[in-house]
């Protein structure tokens, strides 16, 4: 229908337009074949959306994936292990799986496998390679967690990039990409390694509990949509496709020993202890027929919603087990003159096509088209095709070869001669490189401490180890950590804190210290630990120097932790970037003095510098290498917001009591 550009009525521009995916809807009453269609739509390479809860664990890439991972937790599972030797990530056929157990027939496979691999033979060598892989993995499932052997498995046997190129890729990767994930969510609860995983999506599939596949599409992208019956209600599409309709009702409540009723409360059958033989009571006989009165009510009301939904074209498909029998016992009442069945008829068909099919035998066509020559005294100006199919002809597979001529190349593994008008084409897509691959390794946002880091040179002294990857962790280490032993880092945070909450008003003293930091530790801003290592005397030192006495003298235009987003040519990150490229920048000043003429800013810091440096020009040196990029940042960034010149830049050591002008 899209192939011939069927023609669908759209409101919205209000004319007629080619039929898109988007258009067809299918709809049944449950959702227990969305997988099969799923697949089934796969292969015909059809977008297709489904609601489902379910065919997450069936589906063919997860279920390879699960049974690795249980031989990697065992290697003596025979099931899995041949699922493994069978799936591409070992690619071995079945006569080379019946090899190996000819070799050795008793005992356990993975014993076979060992055996065999041994012999002098293509087969032995693939076999030889995945047991050296197996080791690998078993040993990476004890050391990491499950992330990381998953990870691993995909790198190294490449099946997440192989079921992308198989029909319905996207699909099969979120597949992967889903147990991956999963994987990572189990690990945070209490139960963790590879064994209690396993045995969790074991209990998960004997439960019937499932996931659902994994969604690349939404429903509201072009698509072809699956839905409940029930769900469509109220709702209408271009094309709606019943799918199923040959499926029995539910009578499973029906059947049961013991049945319940709102009206009448419970009725069970009768046993005799002493013949032991159990007879329908008469009460539970009247309830069956009470329920099953009322199930064909609802099943007569949920087919109604599913026959008025199309606005097009409507589809009806299902099965019979005999075709011809079904054809006889519909053609009992072809000669009634009135649409609606009998009561006798709509009581005792047990599901949606029987009732479609007694109604269809009586429209002008049908006989016409099912081949029959008998006479219909109904007319209907609705339009019919019936389109019979034989169950054998679904399941012809075409096993004619069109390249038979490649067959001795690919038997000898040789390179498949060709021709192609478009190898330059082919050649350009490979190598082709993106134009822009600059524009990727440049984050959007920075920090002026990466960018610090990032042009930084290493010297012996520095208090920040050189990173090979710029991002940290910003992650606080657990208290026990910290209580036995704080880090440069977390002082050096500290010390900040302590200077961000000093008054200004006066200057302090060592009381007023002492009091600001029993405060900081009541009120959760520093621990205790830190407390202890805040040195008082180096932040008093600060204030009875001329810059210390300069901010309290000049307190109300002092700003404290100034915060601020900058944007800055990207040609100052990265050289190769483009003219037009900009990236922002996030930093904090730690101190900053406003004046007429302009505007100081002060860097504290904690670094150890005493009797590390031969002499104060050499200190000063590898000061300015280390800090100079992060200082002029600084002062780009607020004589752009300010609108003032930065007249001083200025960092202050703790350790020394040092003023380093820049």
């Amino acid at each position: 229908m899209i192939a011939d550009q069927f023609p669908v009525f759209d409101k919205e521009i209000k004319q007629f337009r080619p039929m898109r995916y988007q258009d067809v809807v299918i709809l049944s009453r449950a959702m227990t074949s969305a997988p099969d269609l799923e697949e089934a739509m796969k292969e015909m390479d059809i977008p297709f959306y489904a609601t489902s809860q379910q065919g997450y664990f069936s589906a063919v890439e997860v279920a390879t994936i699960i049974s690795l991972l249980k031989i990697i937790d065992n290697p003596y599972q025979d099931i899995a292990l041949a699922a493994v030797l069978r799936s591409p990530i070992v690619g071995l056929k079945e006569e080379e799986l019946a090899l190996i157990r000819l070799s050795r027939s008793k005992g356990y496979f993975f014993d076979a496998l060992e055996a065999y691999s041994k012999e002098q033979n293509q087969t032995a060598e693939k076999i030889d390679i995945f047991l050296k892989q197996l080791i690998n993995w078993r040993e990476l499932s004890i050391r990491e967690d499950l992330t990381t052997l998953i990870s691993g498995i995909y790198d190294e046997t490449g099946f997440f990039e192989f079921v992308g190129g198989l029909p319905g890729g996207k699909t099969r990767k979120a597949n992967l990409q889903a147990l991956y994930e999963r994987a990572g969510q189990y690990e945070k609860t209490a139960f963790r390694g590879l064994f209690r995983f396993i045995r969790f999506i074991e209990r998960l599939e004997v439960r019937g509990d499932d996931f659902g596949t994994a969604k690349v599409l939404g429903e509201k992208e072009d698509v072809v949509r699956m839905m409940t019956i029930h769900s469509s209600k109220g709702l209408e599409f271009p094309v709606v496709i019943l799918s199923g309709m040959g499926r029995k009702f539910n009578m499973r409540d029906i059947n049961s020993k013991v049945l319940l009723d709102k009206d009448f409360g419970f009725a069970s059958s009768y046993t005799d202890i002493e013949k032991r033989i159990t007879y329908p009571t008469i009460m539970q006989q009247v309830f069956r027929k009470k329920k099953i009165n009322e199930m064909i009510a609802e099943e007569m009301r949920v087919l109604y919603v599913a026959l008025t939904r199309a606005e097009e074209k409507l589809i009806i498909t299902g099965t019979v087990p005999e075709w011809q029998t079904s054809l006889e016992n519909a053609c009992q009442i072809s000669d009634r003159k009135e649409w609606i069945l009998p009561p006798s008829v709509r009581s005792s068909t047990r599901n949606y096509l029987e009732w479609i099919l007694y109604s269809l035998v009586r429209h002008p066509d049908f006989f016409k088209q099912v081949g029959i020559n008998k006479p219909v005294t109904l007319a209907t100006d609705m339009l019919l095709k019936v389109t019979i199919l034989d169950k054998s002809s679904l399941n012809e597979i075409d096993t004619t070869n069109p390249n038979q001529e490649y067959l001795p190349f690919l038997n000898a593994l040789e390179e498949i001669p060709h021709t192609s008008n478009k190898e330059e084409q082919i050649a350009n897509t490979f190598s082709f490189e993106y134009p822009r691959k600059v524009r990727t390794q440049i984050r959007s946002k920075q920090s002026v401490t990466e960018l610090k880091r990032q042009f930084q040179i290493q010297d012996s002294f520095s208090d920040n180890k050189f990173l090979e990857t710029i991002k940290q962790s910003s992650l606080e280490r657990p208290k026990f950590v910290q209580e036995s032993q704080l880090s440069s880092t977390e002082i050096g945070t500290a010390m900040h804190t302590v200077m961000q909450s000093i008054s200004l008003q006066q200057t302090p003293n060592e009381e007023t210290l002492e009091r600001l930091l029993d405060e900081m530790v009541t009120d959760y801003k520093i621990t205790e630990a830190e407390r202890k290592m805040i040195n008082k005397a180096q932040i008093l030192a600060f204030f009875h120097t001329s810059l210390g006495k300069k901010i309290i003298a000049e307190m109300p235009n002092v700003k404290r932790e100034v915060p601020f987003i900058y944007q800055l040519p990207a040609k100052k990150v990265v050289r190769e970037a483009d003219e037009t490229e900009t990236v922002l920048i996030q930093g904090v000043v730690d101190c900053m003095l406003t004046e007429d003429d302009g505007v100081t800013i002060i860097d504290f810091k904690t670094d150890h510098i005493t009797g590390r440096y031969q002499s104060n020009e050499q200190m000063e040196k590898v000061m300015r290498r280390r800090y100079g990029t992060q200082l002029e940042l600084y002062k780009e960034a607020i004589e752009a917001i300010t609108g003032l010149p930065v007249k001083r830049s200025v960092l202050y050591f703790f350790d020394s009591e040092e003023i380093l002008d820049f």
